[in-house]
């Protein structure tokens, strides 16, 4: 993969995370460990389970982290 194209994708990332990082109030990295280590429960705010855009968010957070490795 091209620098310019890992580039690209890592601002779109980027920017994908920050969506979720502003409607949930907490970086991706933080909730990514939270992920990892099963301590969502800090992130439930009430409303009924958000596993959608939990398992989008982490997907899109693993993702960069592999990107930024390349």
């Amino acid at each position: 993969m091209e620098l310019q194209q890992l580039v690209r994708e890592i601002h779109w990332l980027e920017w994908q995370l920050r969506t979720y990082e502003d409607k949930y109030g907490v970086p991706s990295r933080d909730f990514h460990q939270a992920m990892e280590s099963g301590q969502l429960s800090e992130f439930d705010d009430g409303e009924p389970p958000h596993f959608h855009d939990f398992l989008e968010w982490d997907g899109l957070y693993e993702v960069l982290l592999k990107r930024e490795q390349a």
